[in-house]
């Protein structure tokens, strides 16, 4: 699930020969079984929700640090994101549970300020989203999966539609 996803982008060393990377657009758009099917190359796909230019460039980057580097990258390019300045990292709050590697938190901290603060203390997020994606937060921490996670397939995580239409 999306916890795995964070996981094995950011903390598993991996050999893909194929990384996508780019906002919610490449993550639920680029689907990871039919192109490697088609092709027979073994892909993942980075792409995150809100990802800026300035997170998918951090996410390559972290990428490479634990992993192969990949013979082929797709980046997905999102007008709004290239139009305006991206000093936050949406959703951030997801990102909480990875903070504890110092890298990361560097990386993070290149584009949020806030990030070292969340990681010493969390209710310091508070304020940006109130109660707002505590359960997400806590499956993290706690490493218990939630009902989208077995949806993921390589980084690839359909449309709720496309879902429901196969169901």
């Amino acid at each position: 699930g999306f916890y795995g996803k964070l996981n094995t982008v950011f903390l598993k060393h991996n050999a893909y020969t194929t990384l996508f990377l780019g906002s919610s657009r490449a993550e639920m758009h680029y689907d990871i079984p039919c192109i490697d099917r088609v092709t027979s190359w073994k892909s993942y796909n980075a792409g995150l929700a809100g990802a800026s230019p300035m997170m998918a460039f951090t996410v390559l980057k972290l990428y490479l640090n634990k992993s192969a580097c990949p013979k082929r990258v797709f980046y997905e390019v999102d007008l709004h994101g290239l139009k305006e300045k991206h000093s936050e990292i949406f959703e951030f709050n997801n990102y909480f549970p990875l903070l504890s590697d110092p890298l990361i938190r560097k990386e993070f901290s290149k584009i949020d300020a806030r990030m070292p603060h969340f990681y010493l203390n969390p209710f310091y997020s508070l304020p940006y989203t109130g109660l707002k994606n505590i359960s997400t937060g806590l499956h993290a921490w706690l490493g218990l999966p939630t009902q989208s996670d077995a949806l993921y397939h390589n980084g690839f995580m359909p449309s709720l539609s496309s879902v429901k239409q196969k169901a």
